[in-house]
């Protein structure tokens, strides 16, 4: 029995020439990458069907396209509703679930109380800055109320949700993310790129 001693010499992603780094890229894209966000994404849409009482059926998405189905809980008088009557209805039935109390914090930082007259609107669904952009539609029509009626108003939040995280997937299949991914998590390539993983 001999045991061989083999030394390597490892680089950041930084350090690799753009052959090498564009290997790697090709590499890590062929091992199929998952959706990182999927589960908070999913967390956002199920609030968002519970509070407004949406159905959203079919639905999936990645890095080149989306598709979904919807219908809501409601009679069709209720789905017609549009303009300032609708945001009526919007504030007087979703209002708990849009705004919360501002809190304000004491000088030392440490002590904190809640408003009762100032609310604030900021990622209210889960916390995750999905929230924003699929509330977005919503939040436009309740400045400024248009023509637009309840069913399309919740179908103008659906496209605006499946579309960002389209996007979203696409961007992280993009090489930048995956520099950024690959320095993040401390990854060593040799020379032309290939992932060294280390064998104890």
């Amino acid at each position: 029995m001999r045991t061989v001693q083999i030394n390597y010499t490892l680089f950041g992603i930084a350090e690799l020439e753009d052959e090498a780094v564009e290997k790697a890229y090709t590499d890590w894209l062929a091992k199929g990458q998952e959706y990182p966000y999927a589960a908070f994404s999913g967390n956002t849409l199920e609030a968002f069907c519970n509070l407004f009482r949406v159905v959203c059926t079919y639905y999936c998405y990645d890095s080149q396209t989306y598709r979904y189905r919807f219908h809501t809980k409601y009679e069709e008088s209720t789905e017609e509703l549009s303009g300032i009557r609708l945001r009526t209805f919007i504030y007087n039935n979703f209002h708990y679930g849009l705004y919360y109390p501002k809190t304000y914090w004491m000088k030392d930082n440490k002590k904190k109380r809640k408003s009762r007259i100032s609310v604030v609107s900021e990622c209210p669904l889960t916390g995750f800055i999905m929230d924003e952009i699929m509330l977005q539609p919503l939040m436009e029509f309740l400045q400024h109320p248009d023509k637009r009626n309840f069913k399309e108003l919740m179908g103008d939040c659906l496209e605006a949700f499946f579309r960002s995280c389209r996007d979203d997937c696409e961007y992280c299949e993009s090489e930048e993310y995956f520099k950024d991914e690959s320095h993040r998590r401390n990854w060593e390539y040799l020379k032309d790129g290939t992932l060294f993983k280390e064998t104890a």
